[in-house]
């Protein structure tokens, strides 16, 4: 499965050292692509969501919360809505948190709602 996601020097170094054979497991794999090639450029898309915390508004936040949670693959539901409530900040996450709300969506939709009152 991994050459489909590597190009051009990775795939190379990928087929050159035989990876699938040498590194049948994952973390030995990452361990030595991350050796070769360093880990520049790679993220973390849910270290990065779970970090994430709003610092201005409350538009920006959602837009890099959306941008990070598109990027990973199968994110459980709750994970996702626990992650942006816990990246509120604090008096909004309170407010947010005591409704129980179901859906990320709905927490968002109820944040921009209160974050709009004067």
């Amino acid at each position: 499965m991994v050459p489909f996601y590597l190009v051009r020097e990775a795939l190379q170094w990928y087929q050159w050292d035989e990876c699938a054979i040498t590194f049948p497991i994952w973390e030995d794999f990452t361990k030595a692509f991350c050796r070769e090639f360093g880990s520049h450029g790679f993220v973390d898309y849910t270290e990065s969501l779970f970090k994430l915390r709003q610092s201005g508004s409350l538009r920006d936040y959602i837009s890099e919360f959306q941008h990070l949670a598109t990027c990973i693959r199968d994110l459980n539901p709750s994970f996702r809505l626990s992650y942006f409530i816990g990246g509120l900040k604090e008096e909004l996450k309170h407010d947010v948190k005591l409704l129980r709300l179901a859906t990320t969506q709905e927490a968002m939709s109820f944040a921009i709602e209160v974050d709009l009152q004067p």
